[in-house]
């Protein structure tokens, strides 16, 4: 029997709205497509390689969802730390194993090789993802708001606000 889908939650954020209120479809989409391809391989950065600011949007999404298990899920593939747990692991990452990437690579030879790490925005993502996402602290005002949207696997998690 197929797992239950979890409940679905009222959207904590507003959905996302594009950035440009008009544009020609025929050309945009071709001409941002063609950019990628041009300036990157395929498995390089934002052309099919691991985009960790879009990544980290998933982690919001899912946990505005209310489906906090995959929410953490993704968190946990996407940290830097569990990239560099073993010798093997920090050798592909090839980055700073206590820093976020902007991108991973998801081709051979370069299959999990980080890049962009100290000047990309992914690791404010990263924070927000946990903080607001996973754990929805989320500071409003004066006021502080927590409705968590944790993996069920967690019994219960301790966070320090200052």
């Amino acid at each position: 029997m197929p797992a239950a889908s979890p409940p679905r939650r009222k959207l904590r954020r507003a959905p996302l709205r594009p950035v440009h209120s008009s544009h020609d479809s025929r050309t945009t989409r071709a001409t941002w497509c063609g950019r990628m391809k041009r300036r990157y391989p395929p498995g390089v950065r934002e052309n099919g390689g691991q985009y960790t600011h879009a990544a980290m949007w998933s982690v919001l999404a899912f946990a505005d969802m209310g489906d906090g298990d995959r929410a953490a899920e993704l968190f946990a593939m996407l940290n830097p730390v569990n990239r560099s747990r073993t010798r093997s692991g920090v050798n592909r990452y090839k980055v700073e194993p206590y820093v976020v990437a902007a991108d991973v690579d998801s081709v051979a030879p370069h299959m999990g090789r980080g890049g962009w790490t100290w000047y990309t925005g992914s690791a404010g993502w990263m924070y927000r993802a946990a903080m607001e996402g996973v754990l929805c602290i989320c500071k409003q005002g004066d006021a502080l708001s927590i409705d968590p949207c944790v993996p069920r696997a967690w019994p219960s998690f301790t966070a320090a606000f200052r």
